[in-house]
C-alpha cells in the first residue's frame, strides 16, 4: 500500500510535464504561423499599393494623352473651318470665263490715249489694300515681285506676319509663289491663283 501510495504523484507530475511541453509547442507553432501571416500580409499589402501607384501614374499618362489627342483635333477642325472659309473666299476671286464666240469689250481709243503714263508707272506691283485675306497689309513694297518655291511639305500662309494669325490659305512643297514684301522673318506672298498671305521666310527657297 505504501509503496503505490508514493508512485501516483510522480505519474501525474511527468503528465503535467507533457502536458506544458505540448501546449508550449503549440504556442511556438502558433505564434510562427501569426508571423508568417503578418509577414504575407504586411508583402501583399506593400505589393498591393505598388501596383495602384503604377495605375495611377498609367492613369496620369493616358489622361494626358487624351487630352493631346483632344488638342490635335481641335486644331484639325480648325483647319478644316480655314479651308472651307479659305475656299469660299478663293471662288470670288475667280473670274469668269468667256463663253464660246464672246468677245471681250475693246476700250474706247480717245480713252486710252488720255492714260497718264507717271500713274502707270508708279503703280504698284500688287494691290494689298483691298485683299481681304490680310489682316495685316505690309508698310512698303517691293519695286517688282520676288520668285520663291515653297522647300516644306506644307506651309500655312497667315493674314499676318506671326502664327498668332489666321491661317488663309496652305501652299505646298514645290508651289512658286511670288513675295512683295518682308516683315522680319515673315514675307508677303502671292499664290499663282492670286491669294495674298504672309509665310515664314524658312519655308520657302528664293529661285
Amino acid at each position: 500500500m505504501n509503496e503505490n501510495y508514493v508512485e501516483q504523484p510522480k505519474k501525474s507530475g511527468t503528465a503535467l510535464k507533457v502536458v506544458l511541453i505540448i501546449i508550449t509547442l503549440i504556442s511556438i507553432i502558433a505564434a510562427a504561423s501569426m508571423g508568417l501571416l503578418y509577414y504575407n500580409a504586411v508583402t501583399n499589402l506593400e505589393l498591393v499599393r505598388e501596383k495602384n501607384v503604377a495605375l495611377g501614374e498609367d492613369r496620369d499618362k493616358y489622361k494626358a494623352q487624351a487630352l493631346e489627342y483632344e488638342k490635335e483635333i481641335e486644331e484639325f477642325e480648325q483647319e478644316v473651318a480655314d479651308l472651307t472659309k479659305q475656299l469660299a473666299e478663293s471662288q470670288t476671286l475667280v473670274e469668269t470665263p468667256l463663253f464660246a464666240g464672246e468677245t471681250a469689250k475693246q476700250e474706247d481709243a480717245d480713252n486710252s490715249s488720255q492714260v497718264d503714263a507717271e500713274a502707270e508707272a508708279n503703280k504698284p506691283a500688287v494691290d494689298v489694300n483691298s485683299a481681304t485675306t490680310l489682316d495685316v497689309k505690309p508698310s512698303k513694297l517691293y519695286d517688282e515681285g520676288v520668285k520663291y518655291t515653297v522647300s516644306v511639305k506644307g506651309a500655312n500662309m497667315r493674314s499676318g506676319p506671326g502664327t498668332s494669325y489666321r491661317t488663309v490659305q496652305s501652299v505646298y512643297q514645290g508651289n512658286v509663289v511670288t513675295a512683295y514684301a518682308e516683315d522680319g522673318e515673315w514675307l508677303c506672298i502671292q499664290t499663282e491663283s492670286g491669294v495674298l498671305g504672309w509665310v515664314k521666310n524658312t519655308l520657302v527657297t528664293k529661285n
